[in-house]
């Protein structure tokens, strides 16, 4: 394989170094200890897991046998607090430093007061748009093409998402090697209504989207619903929990959902293993990934992702993936929206909060008040 993907993978949470002998204490059938990992500890970062309440709180502790710098922190307590409007309240209050999702007018007024600030990063979590190719319409590369053109991607993010995600197109997010920062497609009906009467859906056709419940899901949705419409596209939007839409998702069931990805390490393989690489579509495949719940396969992309998973010169590696960038704009069942600009909310006491892309670039430890 490439060698940056190795470091790149080893320096992530897969990566993690974990006590060997601890966890094969509490293996159970074979399974390395992975169901006592769940809530308990056998790792070797800055912080210890305290206590673990599944939907209440974390507590991390300082780890004083830590080998690098120690944390500047005791304690670190993460709450479950889905409500954005209470997690306004909260940072208001002083009850909490860090707010995580609040919404941007709530964030606005916050940072009226000199006490807030933000701590600003592009994440690699995309908004996107799976398109299932057991739909027959979906199968049809120009209807797929008039969807990317039916969509006002500029007036959602100026007038829905203010500040918090911006427009991206490619399959990885920006930050990793070799991505097209390129954003070729832009609403035009006129364009989209050409592309469904050249592939027979001049009058348009019917198409059920899922929409998690959770901002800020149901307004995008909405405005897709609406210029879907200019052009015939007749969208029912169906607005449900994660949790169902996921499972949907996983078992093939769905029509197009609006979903979100995230890349856990710093490499395009994160994505292109997910979304490009499909070697069967059998309903017993063992590689349940993005690819195979579209019901999508095209050989000349497993070949592409392939060949740049294991070429080591990495000029050529990242023209391999600028190749595949440019292939899955023109043949893959996916609509890319947005790159999400994460705002994290904080008093302004807290000092040095080192966030990242991805979960694995999150860094408590170096947080002083």
């Amino acid at each position: 394989m490439a060698p940056q993907l190795v470091l790149q993978i080893l320096a992530s949470a897969p990566g993690t170094i974990i006590d060997a002998k601890l966890v094969q204490e509490h293996a159970v059938n074979n399974d390395y200890g992975n169901g006592w990992l769940r809530t308990a500890w056998a790792g070797n970062g800055p912080f210890i897991i305290k206590k673990w309440i599944p939907k209440q709180v974390i507590v991390l502790e300082k780890n004083p046998t830590y080998f690098g710098n120690k944390s500047h922190l005791n304690q670190v307590v993460f709450r479950h607090v889905p409500d954005s409007s209470t997690q306004a309240l909260l940072l208001e209050k002083g009850d909490i430093d860090i707010a995580s999702n609040l919404q941007p007018d709530q964030l606005n007024n916050l940072l009226k007061n000199k006490a807030f600030t933000t701590v600003d990063t592009l994440r690699f979590t995309q908004i996107y748009i799976p398109l299932n190719q057991t739909v027959d319409a979906l199968k049809k590369d120009k209807v797929r093409e008039a969807l990317k053109w039916l969509i006002d991607y500029q007036g959602i993010e100026k007038n829905l998402l203010q500040g918090q995600w911006i427009t991206h197109q490619s399959f990885y997010g920006i930050g990793q090697p070799g991505v097209l920062t390129d954003n070729p497609y832009h609403l035009d009906v006129a364009k989209a209504k050409q592309l469904l009467d050249e592939a027979g859906y001049k009058q348009g056709f019917e198409l059920k989207m899922d929409v998690e419940n959770t901002s800020p899901y149901p307004d995008i949705a909405q405005s897709i619903q609406s210029t879907f419409a200019l052009a015939g596209v007749r969208l029912k939007l169906v607005t449900s929990d994660r949790r169902q839409i996921v499972t949907e998702y996983r078992d093939r069931k769905h029509q197009t959902i609006l979903w979100h990805a995230s890349g856990s390490y710093n490499d395009p393989n994160v994505s292109a293993s997910d979304f490009a690489y499909n070697l069967s579509n059998s309903p017993s495949s063992s590689n349940r990934n993005r690819a195979w719940r579209s019901s999508w396969i095209n050989y000349d992309i497993n070949a592409l992702t392939d060949k740049a998973l294991h070429e080591r010169d990495q000029n050529k590696r990242i023209a391999e993936y600028q190749t595949l960038q440019r292939e899955m704009w023109k043949v893959s069942p996916y609509i890319f929206l947005f790159q999400q600009k994460e705002r994290l909310a904080t008093s302004s006491r807290v000092k040095y909060l080192v966030t990242g892309p991805s979960d694995s670039t999150l860094y408590n430890y170096s947080i002083k008040q």
